[in-house]
């Protein structure tokens, strides 16, 4: 039995392979290389010095990219060896290829020193097959080749190597295999051509196209019946331009006589732009003679297929300057994307004057579409005021319309207005909510904790019957946990059809002890679900009271188990408060060493846990090691530290934040307040002011830590003077009831009537929230009884719609210190009925 091919008995001339590069090598013939197919077949008979016969088929490997540029072409080479007489044959899959991987040009010669192309080979397997029959269905390959032993391995490379398989047999299929790849390109361009420009005969040269030197049924015929060809061809990729023309069994849709020169067109660019580098589709678009919109939408969606997004733009443009073509709304909806993707907001007024010029031009249906794309990309960028303009001049508003609003409201937080929207859309009637729409709501209902108004959605959605969605169900749930309703948010869980991981963290985020952590923890791993950090942190965080060390570190093991010994940041700063809130600091600084990726997040919580567990000098050692990294400090984080550090080492820690931020940059303004308040708590007046002066921007909150720290130390009137100053400046918001009390308490200390008067009517014109506040109210009474108008304090105590134990304090001492003993007596009385 000899290594034949029935598959191959075509009409070929077989020649010496001295023909392909000016000699002979090792007396092998080329016996295959039919121009549709992408491998070559050759041969050597047995001769007087080897009495075995060797067949070598070939083909190059898929083209590869490295940052977008292609890599050079090796050669999958197959090399069979059969001795006459016996049935058995030694196979070797190997791998041709250019020593010099800079080589540009396949098919250029590289001259070496014995004229040849520089070129090597390597074994990647070597097996014995039973029979030549069976060498496709050898199932046993036998070791790993790289793993035997290296002399082993040299010793059959020299085996091939005395049997022909030399660098000169490896240049001709490296250069022949590439001409040959090349020259089918060609063809199938030029008959790409021939059907382009010409018009008559459509059908039959659509045929022609299809028929192309890519996939034809006569190559997946030849690779079934030949036992040397097992390794499958790949597609047709040439090396410097690889637009491949579709394929015929998918792709190929029959249009008739009446087809246009472009739908056909598009048939052929449509499949090259999804299956082809965005540069060879580019090219190829610039070719094509006959493009309409849908071509033109095509190139536009490749470009944002492979993220290029100026490339499509300027597709745009060119389709505009062309004039015909005209964009269609599916145009519109790329650019928007593209806008979108490549955060071009300055451009969106322009489309949106193109959109209304195109307006009378398309169907009810196409217009909804483009303005709800419209108020998308408004709404994506935080102009949610003219988002809300395109919602109010839509002519016809859908369900996407409304929930693409919602979204916009309640993501910049204005969760009254989106409620107000959820209520015209109820009260329209047009529409039937979905889930999406309920989320929304229920959303502004948690961001306003407006609870009423909750209960109403959730009546609502008990009627529609879309308690059970698990969207639905888990925006309730989320709701219910954020307004500290967790007997209403266990009701709602357990509403839900399916809850999914989301569901449960939902649950678990909410005040729950440490046991019942545990226990639904245990209870969602029972039910098949796969927890995620998330549900990780949730459970560690609630570990933190209530439950043991020992716990913490069984839940330690099963989460490294679970995400694959990796933590993640989340989860480990939970890892790490929960074991330092237990008192073991040296597993928590274990955790926090092999954190992966530690954030700004992860280290002022590292540095708040510390000092929170009586470890200052790790928290102040790792609060000076941030401001070296120019970490982004929080304002709590340096507060928890000086509360815990004297005088000595807090004026260690201004410079080194000096040093290190505050002189000249104003990066780290933030901290500066803690240093005044600092400060102030040691009755260091100079310093506090100095440091204040040297604030780039200063904001309420600095005037007020200012303020309220001159009158808790008693300096009452360098406390109104500062106010007056602050009020001066025009930069500072208006004052909040934080700052109103501090001021009413600086002018009860020192009995400042006339200036607790004119803060009164600040107060009085402020806003209705301000006016509300029980401190505010609590301040004036206080101020009022202490500076001797007992009869105003009175009035104000009557008509305080709330009183709080300051309050009632404030007017029993006032009271008493005033001689008003029976009405004291009488306040005091009313207190201790309430109570």
């Amino acid at each position: 039995m000899s290594l034949c091919y029935d598959g191959f008995d075509q009409d070929l001339s077989v020649r010496s392979l001295g023909d392909g590069v000016g000699s002979e090598v090792e007396g092998f013939m080329l016996e295959w290389t039919e121009v549709r197919t992408q491998d070559v077949v050759l041969r050597r008979q047995p001769d007087h010095i080897f009495c075995e016969e060797i067949a070598v088929s070939a083909l190059l490997a898929p083209l590869q990219f490295q940052d977008k540029d292609p890599l050079p072409r090796d050669v999958l080479m197959k090399v069979c060896i059969k001795k006459a007489g016996y049935d058995s044959v030694l196979r070797f899959d190997c791998r041709a290829f250019c020593c010099d991987k800079d080589q540009l040009l396949p098919w250029t010669t590289m001259e070496t020193n014995d004229g040849g192309i520089g070129s090597d080979f390597t074994i990647r397997k070597a097996y014995c097959s039973s029979s030549v029959d069976y060498l496709g269905k050898c199932k046993s390959v036998g070791p790993i080749f790289s793993s035997l032993d290296p002399q082993l391995q040299k010793a059959l490379k020299d085996y091939l190597v005395v049997r022909g398989i030399t660098p000169k047999l490896t240049n001709f299929l490296l250069e022949h295999l590439h001409r040959k790849e090349h020259s089918q390109y060609v063809n199938w361009l030029r008959t790409m051509e021939g059907i382009v420009a010409n018009s008559t005969n459509r059908r039959l040269k659509l045929n022609q196209a299809i028929a192309t030197p890519l996939h034809f049924a006569v190559e997946e015929r030849h690779a079934a019946e030949s036992p040397m060809k097992v390794l499958p061809s790949p597609t047709l990729q040439p090396f410097l331009c690889s637009i491949s023309p579709p394929n015929p069994g998918s792709t190929y849709v029959s249009t008739g006589r009446s087809a246009s020169l472009a739908t056909r067109t598009n048939i052929f660019f449509s499949s090259a732009a999804k299956s082809k580098p965005i540069d060879h589709v580019l090219k190829l678009f610039h070719l094509l003679p006959a493009r309409d919109t849908v071509t033109w939408n095509t190139a536009i969606s490749a470009c944002l297929r492979h993220c290029r997004v100026d490339a499509a733009l300027r597709l745009f443009v060119d389709m505009l300057l062309a004039s015909s073509p005209a964009p269609d709304a599916i145009t519109i909806r790329l650019v928007l994307r593209a806008f979108s993707e490549a955060n071009y907001s300055r451009l969106l007024p322009q489309i949106h004057a193109y959109v209304l010029k195109l307006q009378e031009q398309l169907p009810p249906s196409e217009l909804t579409v483009l303005h709800t794309c419209l108020l998308n990309s408004y709404r994506k960028f935080g102009y949610v005021e003219l988002a809300h303009k395109v919602f109010c001049g839509m002519p016809d508003q859908d369900v996407v319309t409304f929930t693409s609003m919602l979204t916009g409201y309640v993501q910049d937080g204005r969760h009254v207005e989106a409620l107000r929207i959820f209520q015209g859309m109820v009260e329209s009637g047009r529409f039937r909510l979905n889930e999406h729409v309920y989320s929304c709501a229920l959303r502004a209902c948690a961001g306003n904790s407006t609870l009423y108004d909750a209960q109403q959605i959730h009546a609502h959605v008990l009627k529609s019957g879309m308690a059970s969605d698990v969207f639905t169900g888990t925006s309730l749930v989320d709701l219910y946990v954020k307004c500290d309703e967790m007997e209403c948010a266990r009701r709602a869980f357990l509403g839900i059809s399916e809850p999914s991981v989301v569901s449960w963290n939902a649950l678990m985020a909410g005040k729950l002890d440490g046991d019942e952590e545990i226990m639904l923890f245990g209870h969602m791993r029972s039910l098949g679900l796969v927890p995620d950090h998330m549900t990780f942190a949730n459970v560690l965080r609630a570990c933190r009271d209530g439950v043991g060390t020992e716990e913490v570190r069984q839940l330690h093991g099963i989460f490294m188990k679970m995400m694959e010994v990796k933590l993640d940041t989340f989860v480990s700063i939970a890892l790490f408060e929960a074991y330092i809130d237990h008192g073991c600091f040296n597993e928590a600084q274990n955790v926090f060493s092999v954190m992966v990726q530690k954030d700004d997040v992860a280290y002022n919580l590292a540095i708040q846990g510390y000092n929170r567990n009586g470890h200052a000098t790790e928290a102040v050692s790792l609060f000076l090691e941030c401001l070296k990294m120019g970490k982004e400090l929080r304002e709590v984080t340096l507060s928890s530290i000086l509360k815990e550090v004297g005088l000595h080492s807090g004026r260690q820690l201004h410079a080194m934040i000096s040093k290190f931020g505050c002189s000249g940059s104003g990066h780290y303004d933030f901290l500066l307040g803690p240093l005044i308040r600092m400060y102030l708590d040691h009755h260091f007046l100079d310093d506090a002011l100095c440091v204040f002066e040297k604030v780039h921007q200063r904001d309420l909150a600095l005037w007020t830590s200012l303020i309220s720290g001159f009158s808790r130390i008693g300096e009452s009137e360098a406390a109104l003077k500062l106010y007056v100053r602050m009020v001066t400046e025009a930069s500072v918001e208006p004052p909040n009831h934080y700052m109103f009390s501090a001021v009413l308490s600086s002018c009860a200390q020192i009995a400042a009537l006339e200036e607790g008067k004119q803060i009164h009517a600040q107060v009085i014109k402020s806003d209705r929230r301000v006016k509300c506040d029980t401190f505010v109210a609590s301040s004036l009474l206080h101020m009022y009884a202490k500076s001797g108008h007992i009869e105003e304090a009175i009035r104000l105590f009557e008509k305080m719609p709330k009183r709080d134990l300051a309050s009632w304090n404030a007017m029993i001492s006032g009271l008493a210190q005033h001689g008003f003993a029976e009405r004291d007596i009488e306040t005091f009385q009313e207190l201790m009925t309430r109570a």
